[in-house]
């Protein structure tokens, strides 16, 4: 199978795993690849969308070891055809838990067939200066791993033969997957005295906690953590106050600070 046609598909709120999959798909082909990203609301979710390529990549983040939730309700709407498919999960250097494993039957039950998989890393979204988590990466050294990858996937597409479906067994985690944690009591929040009222942290929130008329009020049930309004802010007016964030920052920052390294599954 030589792959012509490459489909990314990506829920990243804060980028990092849109530009993890991006470089591998870049790695695969100089073609540039077809990008859908399912980060933001959008009517299109409403009803099923076909995917036709030669080979899909799909990336999403890890929240508390498994996928998240918004991201599985886009991807269930995904129809494809026994495309070849590589998929990636993305964390903040604690661990990936089943988050891979669930992604593996969220694209079979989409009908993709996965030939490879791939665990990396990136800074993590409660990373602060603090209290850093997995603080600037990818690196230099995930680059090289990321592009490896690239490779394998290459190889495993040379010639006219469709390569193996990736057997769920081959994969890290366990079923049932692990509980999910109860939503948080908190959010982001806008220091007004710093806000410009650009309004970009409206445009990026993935599921529309941010109040369109007043962004200074952010609903915490809708909230999901992700640190893109923060990330996106130029004036530094988004942050999280809650203790609870400090502690959870500060938890995953001593007891996960060893350098954990990219895993992939061929």
């Amino acid at each position: 199978m030589n792959s012509k046609q490459i489909k990314t598909i990506c829920f990243s709120p804060t980028q990092s795993t849109q530009k993890i999959v991006q470089r591998i798909a870049e790695g695969i082909s100089t073609n540039t690849a077809d990008i859908l990203d399912l980060t933001l609301p959008s009517k299109k979710f409403d009803s099923s969308i076909e995917i036709h390529a030669d080979l899909a990549l799909i990336g999403v983040p890890v929240y508390g070891g498994r996928v998240p939730l918004d991201a599985i309700k886009r991807l269930e709407k995904l129809q494809a055809d026994d495309i070849p498919t590589v998929i990636i999960v993305v964390y903040g250097n604690r661990h990936y838990d089943d988050a891979l494993l669930e992604l593996h039957e969220l694209a079979v039950n989409s009908g993709f067939k996965p030939i490879a998989a791939g665990a990396f890393i990136a800074e993590h979204s409660f990373s602060i200066e603090k209290y850093p988590i997995a603080k600037s990466r990818p690196d230099a050294e995930d680059l090289v791993k990321i592009s490896a990858f690239a490779n394998e996937i290459v190889e495993i597409c040379k010639g006219e033969h469709v390569p193996l479906q990736l057997s769920s067994d081959a994969i890290p985690g366990n079923y049932p997957y692990i509980e999910r944690k109860p939503s948080t009591p908190f959010a982001a929040e806008t220091d007004k005295d710093k806000c410009g009222n650009c309004r970009k942290c409206v445009v990026v929130c993935p599921t529309e906690a941010i109040n369109k008329k007043d962004n200074s009020i952010t609903d915490p049930e809708k909230c999901i953590l992700c640190g893109a309004c923060i990330k996106v802010c130029e004036k530094q007016a988004r942050a999280i106050s809650h203790p609870a964030f400090f502690e959870t920052a500060k938890r995953i920052s001593t007891n996960f600070n060893a350098r954990r390294e990219p895993e992939i599954f061929i």
